[in-house]
């Protein structure tokens, strides 16, 4: 059950610029800290309506996230279903600069808990995480791995754990970018600093961006390079407002909706 966010933290989305580089760490779609901060958001839900054939078939309260005055996400509550027994909840930590330092899980369904720290080098650069986890509450946290960045003229050049194994490597060609795995294949791109091609063991997927650098869809291909689906973000006046997800024939599957909550 452990997908989604922690895919996009513990995997490094990692762009071709240092600034996008770290932003992409924490590339939630709709996250804008500037602009949480300057509308006084401190809180979201996003209610999830699925269908079948087309048809509205169930809905329920997905995602809950708070956010402090400084728009800085602080904590999330996701479920996968409206069995709320099954889902996770996260608490975030930063430093004095507004980075991220600490991530923290609790997986609902198995009782786990799961924590990311991370550290930075003296220009402000993201250059080390260290993954931990632990069977209860009570219980200490012991060291999974830890993962170090290193840069080459202000550009992530390659990563490393804990056995100083690479995990991953990047080259580019000019606006562009692309991470290879430890075997040498390329599951990454990033054109002008975002990622717009992320490839997994089924399915790739495409990404669109507006020029905002915010992604308003992504389009998924299986192993035959069959289009299987697509999903449409829209916005206003900056805020991620719905994503709707389509299979291959373009039967809605199902809709996000997301509400704010102003001080």
């Amino acid at each position: 059950m452990k997908t989604k966010y922690c895919i996009l933290i513990a995997t490094f989305f990692l762009a071709i610029s240092s600034f996008s580089q770290e932003r992409n760490l924490f590339d939630y779609y709709h996250w804008n800290p500037e602009l949480y901060k300057a509308k006084k958001i401190y809180k979201c839900h996003v209610i999830n309506k699925r269908y079948e054939q087309g048809k509205l078939d169930s809905e329920y309260l997905e995602l809950i996230e708070t956010y402090d005055t400084l728009g800085r996400i602080t904590t999330e509550k996701e479920y996968y279903d409206a069995d709320t027994t099954v889902g996770w909840h996260i608490n975030y930590k930063y430093d004095s600069l507004s980075r991220i330092i600490e991530t923290e899980y609790f997986w609902n369904d198995e009782k786990e808990w799961d924590k990311t720290n991370y550290s930075y080098n003296s220009k402000g650069k993201l250059s080390k995480y260290c993954e931990f986890t632990k069977q209860s509450k009570k219980s200490s946290y012991s060291l999974n791995n830890c993962f170090e960045i290193h840069w080459v003229k202000n550009k992530i050049e390659y990563i490393t754990n804990s056995n100083n194994d690479t995990t991953a490597y990047f080259k580019r060609k000019g606006k562009k970018a692309y991470r290879y795995t430890k075997l040498g294949s390329i599951d990454t791109e990033y054109a002008n600093g975002f990622m717009v091609m992320r490839k997994y063991p089924d399915n790739t997927y495409y990404y669109e961006r507006n020029k905002q650098g915010q992604i308003v869809k992504t389009t998924v291909f299986n192993k035959e390079d069959i289009k299987i689906g697509e999903t449409i973000f829209e916005y206003k006046k900056g805020l991620l407002i719905t994503v709707t997800s389509y299979d291959q024939n373009s039967t809605i599957t199902y809709q996000e909706v997301y509400n704010y909550f102003y001080r």
